[in-house]
């Protein structure tokens, strides 16, 4: 195996930990030993006012307390059986869950328990007060608080439990932080006007100012907070000493979600996820431990399909794994449930420190921060077109290869010089008309593909792969409304027009593809409005064209010579590349004429060749 367990000593800081200077005969008197699996520590938080030191106690309570005995309760009192048993659970489970931001880790408050202090970190003793009533104790549950941080098992199975704690918290009480201007109050007034059941009935306008300035806290940045609000029963937002049901937040952010001018945390504006979706679109989220990609989602797979979920219910939280260690062991969950299209879709060979990790080339590095989003799978599936219905991937544990059967349907020869995704937009339009001139428009660049639907066809492959759509709006042939569909990931179209003046060569191709718009739409009826699936999905990405004229969307990685590729149960077709002896996996692609059929009608023909590709 690749992977060696990391020594304690090695372990970087997580959610559940704290590094601050508490000593050690403190933390033994202020923590006893918890009973059993099921029990958590609360904080009694007690009334203070403003200036007042933060004073508490811990107490013991039970997620799942034991069965009370069964009595014969006379007919006399029907209800009273169901009243005693509400007390009970209501005193064992009566809590608010704390959802915040650790910030920075120096300690220099505390709170003062009946037995000791506890030292706690800035941000959470700014949420504390806050949060404290005048009059009358809170429970609640804090992380930091309520775990032993220098028991490294308690730990360990407390993070593990940790999506059941957010679930049966009366509410989760999210802090967005302190409001030094004064301006949470009639923020969240305002919102409560203006954003009405069913909630979609919005005002743009008047919202979208008072959501950029909520949108600020560094609550919404962080990776952690993702369970703690999707686990919630209710959620209540505590900006400063204010207070708003999430609902509100939510609502604006849901309805813009698809809006490209909205700059919020679009993690947020979601439903629910479970795990498999979660992990795709948390990657720009901030952690401090890489192994904390994993753990800090985890409870959610409860929404995920029952194979998957069942899988990756027995992965048990282990600080002492190596990042190396744990990503094979959910990429071989991936795999075994049937999800290596989703898992395939997470690599990505362009993040910085990937080759600090020892990891085969199809084990996403997930423990780094990035803001790539995984392709969709828009090829709807072709391996099975041709007859290979089935997800075959076999893995080799002992040598960490996956085996995977399918065609490799041509070789890549050339492909943007750079990243879609540039920074200035200049560059980034030079970058794409530079690639079409010289591999769409010339003359040079006709092959057989031409006739394959028509004599537009590679200029319709081009348009889809930008895009990243499977089919073309017949609005498109407007070339000013192409362009600001086209060039959208780069900015808004009014930073976009100035740039496409000065460009002879980009007005000249906006022209031509609108011209090969309408004459497409115009032969195959293709007249339905298709949105784009995201905005995200330049990054890390390059246009390639192949020796047979396919083009298509696929990872900066990709190289000269890497094969284009179709895989059994896969739904969308990848990349590889052909070592002396073995392959290695560069990332998915997206090829709009193998969607188009042309593979399938090779393979039919006698031309295509199955084989069995060996990933290290």
């Amino acid at each position: 195996m690749l992977f060696e367990v990391r020594a304690k000593s090695d372990m970087t800081s997580t959610k559940p930990t704290v590094a601050h200077p508490v000593q050690p005969d403190i933390t033994q008197l202020v923590y006893r030993p918890l009973q059993t699996a099921t029990h958590i520590r609360v904080l009694i938080l007690e009334p203070g006012k403003s200036g007042d030191p933060l004073r508490g106690r811990l107490r013991h309570v039970n997620l799942e307390p034991p069965r009370q005995r069964s009595y014969t309760w006379p007919a006399l009192y029907p209800g009273l059986q169901s009243k005693v048993r509400s007390l009970f659970m209501a005193k064992d489970q009566g809590y608010e869950a704390l959802s915040y931001v650790w910030g920075n880790p120096m300690s220099d408050r505390f709170i003062y328990c009946p037995k000791g202090k506890i030292a706690i970190a800035p941000n959470l003793g700014e949420a504390l007060v806050h949060v404290r009533r005048t009059d009358r104790t809170r429970v609640l549950w804090v992380d930091a608080i309520c775990i032993d941080q220098a028991n490294v098992q308690e730990r360990s199975h407390q993070v593990s439990i940790m999506g059941s704690i957010y679930a049966k918290a009366q509410h989760v009480l999210v802090w967005l932080g302190p409001d030094p201007r004064k301006v949470a109050m009639s923020t969240f007034d305002a919102l409560r006007s203006l954003v009405q059941p069913p909630y979609l009935n919005v005002s743009d306008e008047l919202v979208r100012p008072h959501m950029e300035e909520i949108a600020k806290s560094e609550w919404f940045t962080r990776l952690w907070v993702v369970q703690e609000l999707f686990m919630a029963k209710r959620a209540i937002a505590v900006w400063g000493y204010a207070q708003i049901n999430f609902i509100y937040l939510h609502a604006p952010w849901s309805k813009w979600l698809l809006d490209p001018k909205f700059q919020g945390p679009r993690w947020c504006a979601r439903k629910a996820w479970g795990f498999q979706t979660a992990i795709r679109f948390t990657g720009a989220l901030h952690c401090s431990d890489p192994l904390d990609r994993i753990y800090a989602l985890l409870a959610l797979s409860r929404n995920d399909p029952v194979t998957f979920r069942d899988k990756i219910g027995q992965l048990v939280p282990d600080y002492t794994k190596s990042p190396s260690q744990l990503f094979f062991e959910v990429a071989c969950i991936f795999v075994e449930s049937g999800n290596t299209q989703q898992l395939l879709s997470h690599v990505n060979h362009e993040r910085t420190a990937s080759a600090n990790l020892k990891l085969p080339s199809w084990v996403p590095n997930w423990g780094e921060w990035t803001q790539h989003e995984p392709l969709l799978a828009l090829d709807m599936g072709r391996g099975a077109a041709v007859g290979l219905e089935n997800d075959g991937a076999i893995i080799d544990h002992e040598q960490c290869i996956l085996k995977l059967v399918g065609i490799a349907v041509d070789q890549v020869t050339h492909s943007t010089a750079h990243d879609l995704l540039l920074p200035d937009i200049p560059s980034g339009i030079k970058n794409i008309v530079a690639f079409w001139a010289e591999h769409v428009e010339a003359p040079k660049a006709s092959t057989n593909l031409d006739n394959a639907i028509g004599g537009s066809s590679k200029q319709i492959s081009f348009l889809q792969s930008l895009l990243y759509v499977k089919s073309i709006d017949a609005s498109l042939d407007d070339v000013e409304l192409l362009a600001s569909e086209l060039f959208a990931p780069l900015g808004p179209i009014a930073d976009i027009m100035p740039v496409l003046s000065t460009t002879p060569q980009a007005k000249e191709m906006l022209k031509s593809l609108a011209v090969s718009v309408r004459d497409h739409c115009r032969s195959r009826g293709d007249l339905n409005t298709e949105e784009s699936s995201g905005r995200n999905h330049w990054r890390h990405r390059k246009l390639f064209i192949t020796s047979n004229g396919h083009i298509g969307l696929g990872p900066s990685a990709l190289r000269r010579g890497d094969k284009l590729a179709i895989i059994s149960g896969l739904k969308s077709s990848v990349i590889i590349r052909k070592t002396e002896v073995y392959y290695t996996f560069v990332g998915t692609s997206y090829a709009p004429s193998i969607s188009n059929g042309e593979v399938i009608q090779d393979y039919h023909s006698g031309n295509g060749k199955i084989e069995t590709f060996e990933l290290h």
